[in-house]
């Protein structure tokens, strides 16, 4: 006979195993039941998503039930932005061709 707050497992006594918040019993350990979830210390229900471009935001994809961006964008500000980039425009390699320079007289000009 085991203590109280034991029980005979394989021959020896073990601690009781108690599951509480909506978890089950499974051998000697609590588990979330099917269609559920361990979140914090209780058992929720796993929202299914039905159709993912409706459900995710800003760029982001539907992975596994969460919404993440896709390989090869980094999340910024809580949007996907392509890795690489940034948002100051890069300089052309003909300075006379750059709108930022016209009406600028440049050496050897005409």
């Amino acid at each position: 006979e085991c203590p109280q707050g034991t029980e005979l497992s394989r021959g020896r006594c073990v601690k009781k195993v108690v599951c509480k918040n909506g978890m089950k019993r499974v051998g000697n350990q609590c588990i979330c039941p099917p269609a559920t979830r361990k979140q914090g210390n209780r058992c929720v229900p796993v929202v299914t998503m039905r159709s993912p471009a409706t459900r995710c935001k800003n760029g982001k994809v539907n992975k596994n039930n969460r919404c993440v961006c896709p390989s090869g964008t980094v999340e910024k500000s809580g949007r996907c932005i392509k890795v690489g980039t940034s948002r100051t425009p890069k300089r052309p390699k003909n300075p006379r061709k750059d709108p930022r320079n016209m009406g600028v007289r440049h050496q050897g000009g005409r």
